[in-house]
């Protein structure tokens, strides 16, 4: 089960792919946690989709983006 906003991104990022790179650098300028959070489990999501342009977008954003973002954080364990 996911929350409305991060169901809202899953389908942003379905629908426009690519094209959400701006709003990904926006969203990462951002520096939340909390966001990174959300648009890690849309883009988690969206990688095992069967679209195989929508799925190789979510995972190079994830490895490329998402996952080094979140490492900038301090570890919460």
């Amino acid at each position: 089960m996911m929350e409305p906003i991060t169901v809202a991104m899953f389908n942003f990022f379905a629908s426009i792919g690519s094209q959400a790179e701006e709003w990904l650098d926006l969203a990462f300028e951002r520096n939340s946690f909390p966001l990174l959070m959300r648009i890690h489990t849309a883009l988690d999501q969206l990688a095992g989709s069967a679209d195989v342009q929508s799925a190789g977008f979510a995972r190079r954003m994830l490895d490329e983006r998402v996952l080094p973002a979140l490492a900038r954080f301090p570890s919460l364990h």
